[in-house]
């Protein structure tokens, strides 16, 4: 029966990803992946094979450092006090104190949305996300804090439960509906790194046990490549919510952390 039933959940997640209205790859998306020497697996939907090293989340925190505070929980005696420490500590008033470091930026200026918010509108957003993404109660913010004790808690489980289940069974995406990490590239010349947009707590797990691993595009919210070398291209850059020095400054943040 449970075979069954992955069966008919896989075939669903397979349906699902032929969605019509999704975007192919273009040419140039395609030039930009043989730069960066990666190969991209076209069917039955566009996945990627690469070093677990470049997985990056929202923040710009590699999942491999062993500073990542999913790390720290993971390797700690008690990983929900470790959480529940960062989600106090950690708690920005708007972008720039995230990626620029930097108070006195534009950022700043960016009004009608909630900036201690990642991806509501960043540089790469689609419009379709802009538009639709509405402000998220800070209690239950997965990353940026305050959060409430019943929010972390549900956090340590699932950061536990992935990990003992990647530990005995190994990473076998396909076996689930929509099982892949998700995400999408950002880079600069021949550099990149994948930020994770769906499944981060499988990412943080599975960087302890494996070297590389097959990943997804995140088609839904934002752009599959973010290049530094064509930032005039990017929905918000283009819609004048960021400048293009902006962006590039943020995109050379990320880049830089696998250097």
């Amino acid at each position: 029966m449970k075979l069954l039933v992955r069966a008919f959940q896989w075939l669903q997640y397979y349906m699902s990803s032929l969605n019509i209205g999704r975007p192919e790859l273009s040419n140039n998306d395609i030039e930009l992946l043989k730069n960066l020497n990666l190969c991209v697996e076209r069917y039955p939907v566009p996945r990627l094979y690469i070093d677990t090293d470049k997985l990056i989340d929202h923040l710009g925190i590699p999942y491999v450092d062993k500073n990542h505070y999913h790390q720290i929980a993971l390797n700690s005696e008690d990983g929900l006090k470790e959480l529940e420490e960062y989600y106090s500590k950690f708690q920005p008033k708007q972008l720039s104190e995230i990626f620029l470091n930097n108070s006195d930026s534009n950022l700043k200026n960016i009004n009608d949305y909630p900036s201690w918010y990642f991806a509501n509108r960043m540089p790469w957003s689609t419009k379709q996300r802009v538009s639709r993404c509405g402000d998220i109660h800070k209690d239950i913010n997965a990353h940026f804090g305050p959060v409430n004790s019943v929010f972390a808690q549900s956090e340590w489980l699932r950061l536990k439960r992935a990990s003992q289940s990647i530990v005995k069974n190994g990473y076998k995406p396909w076996l689930f509906p929509d099982g892949f990490i998700r995400g999408f590239i950002v880079c600069s010349k021949n550099k990149y790194v994948f930020i994770v947009t769906s499944g981060k707590h499988r990412a943080a797990s599975l960087c302890n046990k494996y070297k590389k691993i097959r990943v997804r595009f995140d088609w839904d919210d934002y752009i599959p490549i973010v290049s530094k070398e064509k930032t005039d291209d990017l929905p918000q850059v283009a819609s004048g919510l960021y400048t293009k020095e902006e962006t590039q400054a943020l995109i050379n943040r990320y880049v830089s952390l696998v250097e």
